[in-house]
């Protein structure tokens, strides 16, 4: 198994956060509230618009167990505010490939058969 690569975010970092709990919820209003590119993405849309109220984060409703919504919903966050060079899925909840479910990945997706 790989070992986790935790990264801090750094100012040009776009960073996809899931938002499937509390978890990811007090990750994404962290990183928010510092300045971060973020975008917030889950299965619910009242959670992910308390989260971005009042900011110019991007939110979207995703299966986050379906490969195709995920993969489209990253390259939609890409089109908005740049690659994306930071997917943090603190409660699991991403449980398909391209990224491990307990890791933040730096650098892009990370194959699961590296997992």
């Amino acid at each position: 198994m790989a070992s986790a690569r935790i990264t801090s975010p750094g100012p040009l970092d776009v960073i996809v956060v899931a938002v499937a709990d509390r978890a990811g919820a007090d990750l994404a209003r962290d990183l928010i509230k510092a300045g971060h590119h973020v975008a917030v993405a889950g299965p619910r849309i009242t959670r992910l618009v308390d989260l971005v109220a009042g900011t110019s984060a991007p939110a979207m409703v995703v299966d986050l167990d379906d490969p195709t919504m995920v993969g489209d919903m990253l390259t939609r966050v890409g089109r908005r505010l740049g690659p994306v060079t930071l997917v943090a899925d603190p409660g699991g909840a991403i449980t398909v490939g391209p990224w491990r479910t307990d890791d933040v990945v730096a650098g892009g997706r990370e194959s699961a058969a590296a997992a």
